[in-house]
């Protein structure tokens, strides 16, 4: 076989791309064997699932470069906290023996969320620097939502529990709240997002599973189900490991990566989740009524006005935006349109718009009478070649902008192409004959131009044409056209340029 028809060899993987199924594996496999494992040694074994993450995300963040560094810091510090947490609450029930609440471990494992915020919110500015308000308001109608719901299953019971001293009361109103902001600063950070890469799947899905596995078990400690060892714990464990595995992923870096292009209109996703959210405070509060469980209805009538009130903002913002994009397109169709009409350099009619207006004022006018002058000036390829073809430019903006002036209100200059220009005269009748008007026109076209450092003059050869009874505008065109070029070769006129 010659090389040229051998299979490529594969491209050797990056160190990262190998180490994320390795590491993957390895969690699965810890969480299976969590649960062979004594009590105590589960302890041990919550703790080494967030050491081992946090050791993993410092490693990676070096070796990977990825950034920013204090994002990626703060990732690496949520399950450091939560593993001091977690180590105190060993030393508690295993070594002393005791179960204090409130301990020094819920100081960490709520300053572990706070952590877990700030860095999502780092990751989120490193990526795009600009104010989404649309974001914004979607995430605060998700936030809201969830919220409401929070506050009359978990927030209101552990609030008024008669039974706890406040200090208990509202430490462990912490930790429901401290889910609530992860709910909105993840609703930020994945609302923002433009880009549709796996890692933010793997994000999403780490984030959805924490909230799960933080419901379950707040609601398992309510009933007073939970224990060491509980099935509920294998979310746990999972969320804990998981954060490890985001920094080992390949496209880590599109977390921090700025969108592509910009969003214009809502995917059918984003739409669902804000139904979803923005009926969740007016379901509760709908259930509220009917179980007559009415002592914090004020809380989700509340929540149920403010979600209406963030529904009516991104109306609004829509509205603003569809008005926006339909401007634009105006815009650019009137851009368009006039480009489309107009030369280019001189910002005269074209040629095709030229011959369109003739064709209507024949139209208008069958009989004939509709008046053309065509103009050309002479020996500016002279000018071209001395001068250059930007002095050339220069002068033919010059030359359109004279007829412009010598003309009336509806009258239409044109530039055919190349220094070739034409007139077609408005209803209005001359004041003065055709030929006195083609006299002054090229006496206009005449005058000296400024052009580096000379007063240049150059002459125009101009032609003209009266459209009679029968004409076609190919007819009348071809007579301008003669009567231009008969006027060149009659008269010996010279491009002449002083000092």
């Amino acid at each position: 076989m010659s090389p040229s028809t051998e299979n490529p060899k594969p491209r050797p993987r990056t160190p990262a791309v190998r180490a994320f199924p390795v590491y993957m594996t390895a969690s699965l496999v810890g969480v299976v064997a969590y649960f062979l494992l004594p009590q105590a040694m589960q302890n041990v074994f919550f703790i080494v699932s967030n050491l081992v993450p946090m050791t993993v995300i410092l490693i990676a963040r070096q070796r990977r470069r990825l950034t920013p560094t204090a994002g990626w810091l703060l990732l690496a510090a949520f399950p450091a906290a939560t593993g001091i947490g977690n180590a105190v609450y060993f030393v508690n029930s295993n070594l002393l023996h005791v179960d204090p609440f409130p301990s020094i471990g819920d100081g960490a494992f709520l300053g572990g969320y706070v952590l877990l915020a700030a860095g999502l919110l780092r990751l989120q500015r490193a990526r795009t620097a600009r104010r989404d308000l649309s974001a914004v308001v979607d995430a605060a109608i998700i936030t809201v939502g969830f919220a409401a719901a929070s506050w009359v299953f978990f927030m209101a019971r552990l609030l008024h529990d008669p039974t706890s001293p406040l200090s208990e009361r509202l430490i462990a109103l912490g930790y429901p709240v401290a889910d609530v902001l992860i709910v909105a600063v993840a609703a930020r950070f994945f609302l923002g997002s433009r880009r549709r890469s796996p890692v933010f799947g793997w994000l999403a899905g780490l984030v959805a599973i924490m909230l799960i596995a933080d419901t379950s078990f707040a609601v398992l400690n309510l009933l007073g189900l939970y224990h060491t060892g509980h099935p509920i714990d294998a979310l746990i464990l999972t969320y804990n490991l998981g954060w490890g595995a985001i920094a080992l992923h390949r496209n880590a870096f599109d977390l921090t990566s700025p969108p592509s292009v910009a969003e214009t209109r809502p995917s059918w996703r984003r739409l669902s989740a804000l139904a979803a959210a923005s009926l969740i405070a007016p379901t509760v509060l709908i259930v509220q009524v009917i179980t007559h469980r009415l002592q914090d209805i004020a809380v989700t009538a509340g929540a149920s006005a403010l979600l209406f009130l963030l529904v009516v903002t991104r109306m609004a913002g829509l509205v603003r935006a569809v008005e926006t994009v339909l401007t634009q397109r105006q815009e650019l169709e009137s851009q368009l349109e006039y480009r489309a009409q107009h030369d280019d350099l001189t910002g005269l009619a074209n040629r095709r718009s030229f011959t369109e207006r003739i064709e209507r004022a024949m139209r208008h006018r069958p009989d004939g009478g509709v008046q053309v002058l065509f103009l050309d000036l002479d020996r500016f390829k002279a000018v071209n070649d001395s001068l250059g073809h930007g002095a050339g430019d220069q002068l033919l903006v010059v030359i359109a902008r004279r007829l412009s002036a010598a003309l009336r209100p509806g009258d239409t200059a044109a530039r055919l192409g190349g220094d070739e220009f034409a007139v077609l005269l408005g209803d209005e009748p001359l004041d003065r004959s055709l030929d006195s008007f083609r006299t002054e026109l090229g006496e206009s076209v005449e005058q000296p131009v400024p052009l580096q450092g000379l007063d240049l003059r150059i002459a125009a050869s101009i032609g003209t044409a009266i459209a009679e009874p029968g004409d076609t505008l190919e007819d009348l065109m071809h007579r301008a056209d003669m009567a231009m070029y008969a006027q060149k070769g009659r008269i010996d006129r010279r491009t002449t340029a002083a000092p």
